[in-house]
């Protein structure tokens, strides 16, 4: 009887083919299982946020949505050259939501998928308070984002109006006497930028610009939709909407000044914007 050697299961050319499939079957999945690894490994070591939210006194604020995006602007550092000038470039309008979520605590533990990348995190409490937010970059541990209570503070905005003797560093100096009686005006930013614009005549409460108001925010005095320097060239312009605006000052009537320069002042909630505007005699 002559049995042939490829007969037996475990001997001969197709059983060596069949453990040399086999062996490449089990190497292709420990090395699946390795790559499964070292992607949760990767997925561990991510850098992750915890993020604090506050109001404006310190007290901690529970209960809120935050929203994660990718920051496509461009990053501009006060005082570094860049040779990428933004003349010649346009910010991206879109930005990409990476995460988002919804806290019932004031903390929150936020993973950053992207050291290499800037984020901007907005937060929106629940109630009683306004939205804010904060810039975030990838390799940030930590941030604290101060949100206002509601209702929101009105802002305020101080001008210095002052004799540009020495214009070289348009900045007031001991020398510069403050200008009186120069009235001040202030105008839609907006309407620089594409958007409609115009006058701003009246304060945050729907009264004239300069309305003075007692303690409990009863009207005093109506204002005139605008406000005067004093006698050291100083103006306030109180109970304004936190917002951008545009400065106008006017000399008083037969003097003949000159304005060199163009004002724009951001005032924010509960905080003062100090704008100082010069003026030279074309007398």
């Amino acid at each position: 009887m002559t049995v042939h050697p490829n007969t037996f299961p475990h001997r001969g050319p197709t059983s060596r083919a069949r453990r040399a499939r086999d062996w490449r079957f089990f190497m292709k999945w420990c090395l699946a299982l390795v790559a499964l690894a070292g992607s949760l490994a990767v997925q561990t070591l991510a850098p992750a946020l915890d993020l604090t939210v506050l109001d404006d006194q310190g007290t901690s604020v529970s209960g809120y949505r935050w929203l994660l995006q990718e920051d496509r602007t461009f990053p501009v550092t006060p005082g570094v050259n860049d040779p990428n000038m933004l003349a010649f470039s346009f910010h991206s309008s879109y930005s990409p939501p990476v995460a988002t979520s919804h806290t019932l605590t004031s903390t929150a533990t936020i993973a950053l998928p992207d050291t290499t990348k800037r984020y901007f995190l907005s937060v929106l409490p629940d109630a009683d308070h306004q939205m804010s937010g904060a810039k975030i970059s990838g390799t940030d541990l930590a941030t604290t984002v101060v949100v206002n209570r509601l209702p929101i503070p009105t802002a305020q905005i101080a001008v210095l109006i002052f004799h540009d003797n020495a214009p070289v560093n348009n900045a007031p100096d001991a020398t510069e006497p403050g200008l009186a009686g120069f009235r001040i005006n202030l105008v839609e930013a907006g309407g620089r930028y594409g958007m409609s614009g115009g006058p701003v005549m009246q304060d945050a409460f729907g009264h004239m610009i300069g309305t003075t108001y007692d303690d409990m925010g009863n009207p005093l005095q109506e204002g005139s939709g605008f406000v005067l320097s004093d006698a050291n060239g100083l103006a306030l312009i109180k109970n304004l909407s936190p917002g951008k605006y545009t400065i106008f000052v006017t000399p008083p009537t037969g003097e003949n000044w000159s304005r060199p320069t163009s004002r724009r002042s951001s005032s924010s909630s509960g905080r003062r914007a100090i704008t100082s505007s010069s003026v030279s005699s074309s007398r």
